[in-house]
């Protein structure tokens, strides 16, 4: 019987027999599809030849769709990925550029928009005044901070030799993401997403250090005349040679600092302190750190001494109005005092379990995160795809 009669013959047969023959017409139906892709196959084996091609064919590679479109610019202005990198931040022009190497030279390969920094032209001199940093700076791998509370950063390695040796402080500056800054070049999430692929490549292709140079602006003498009556303008005059240099030949200038100033190998002046790059601090600082340090350890162990043991307090999370965390607290006690341990009271140690001021065990709604900063995180995993 073929599968058209079967299939009409459905109607002419009793309840006993319908289930056996609609099982043998699924079965049919079910069959007939595999068995015709079975002898089209047959008839259609790939040659060797193909079989070999689609073996040896390698699988594509997976590459976040940020980092795809660095690679397609890089390939459109006859760069390479992974090329050496060179910075270059102007605090008026509100601009960080991005330069690579393409062969013995640097050339310019992109300018990322600076959301936000903080103070005014002119360098950071101590921890807390929330300036910005200006000088020559270096960036390795390790600067490369991936999860931070700014989506990802980059440390700048402040202070730097120049910074130590004139008895400048600060710590954690860094261009970071965000649009938020105490002290850093905040350049939003999608702007230090590029600058961090970037800079990762340029390691990944060998350069161990990342010459980062930040400027208040361009150092043209026509600019550096307009300032002559700033407060930092001998400290931008010492600078100049450093950006004229660059701006030059397109080639990185060896900087050095030589005692409290920075030094260029075009200077004619022969320094006769001792000069050391500007990533390495020099060890006559590092001694009176250490000396200082010990100083100051061997004084709070002094203090310390002196300082007679204070009590300890109950934590408590209950509330107190409830005669279960009365009961609660009052064991803790004659706990402690089989111990011998003397108690000065209770401290507040956490979250409340119930309300404050309802004698209810409900417990208490911690307040949710909100909308934004859900979107933010959403925004954030996306970037790192």
């Amino acid at each position: 019987m073929n599968l058209t009669a079967m299939l009409f013959d459905l109607r002419r047969t009793n309840a006993s027999n319908w289930l056996r023959t609609g099982s043998a017409a699924a079965i049919v139906l079910l069959t007939t599809p595999t068995v015709l892709l079975a002898q089209s196959a047959a008839t259609t084996t790939p040659t060797p030849s193909i079989l070999q091609t689609i073996q040896t064919k390698p699988p594509a590679s997976k590459v976040g769709w940020i980092e795809g479109i660095l690679r397609k610019d890089m390939a459109n202005g006859g760069f390479s990925w992974g090329s050496a990198a060179h910075m270059r931040i102007y605090k008026e022009e509100n601009v960080v550029e991005m330069w690579l190497k393409k062969g013995a030279k640097y050339e310019k390969f992109k300018d990322f928009k600076i959301c936000k920094w903080s103070g005014k032209l002119g360098p950071k001199l101590q921890e807390g005044d929330e300036q910005s940093p200006e000088g020559v700076y270096s960036v390795t791998r390790k600067q490369l901070l991936s999860r931070t509370k700014n989506h990802r950063a980059v440390n700048l390695d402040f202070p730097n030799a120049y910074d130590t040796q004139n008895g400048r402080t600060g710590s954690y500056l860094q261009i970071h993401g965000g649009c938020g800054s105490v002290g850093c070049y905040a350049m939003t999430d999608r702007g230090i997403e590029e600058i961090y692929r970037i800079l990762d490549a340029s390691f990944e292709g060998g350069q161990k250090r990342v010459s980062t140079h930040i400027f208040p602006f361009h150092l043209t003498d026509e600019k550096l005349t307009a300032k002559r009556t700033h407060k930092s303008f001998d400290f931008w005059s010492m600078l100049k040679p450093i950006y004229a240099s660059f701006m030059e030949t397109q080639t990185l200038p060896g900087v050095r600092v030589c005692g409290t100033r920075y030094v260029t190998p075009g200077d004619t002046a022969n320094p006769p302190e001792k000069c050391v790059p500007t990533w390495q601090v020099p060890t006559s600082s590092k001694i009176k750190t250490k000396a200082k340090s010990r100083t100051a350890s061997s004084q709070s162990r002094k203090s310390i001494a002196k300082r007679k043991p204070v009590a300890p307090k109950i934590i408590v999370k209950c509330n107190l109005r409830l005669p279960s965390c009365k009961r609660w607290v009052a064991n803790q006690r004659k706990k402690l005092a089989r111990r011998g341990v003397r108690t000065a009271g209770i401290r507040q140690g956490g979250e409340s379990y119930v309300r404050k001021g309802s004698a209810s065990s409900s417990a208490v709604t911690r307040p949710g995160r909100t909308v934004r900063s859900i979107a933010r995180d959403r925004r954030r995993r996306a970037l790192r795809q």
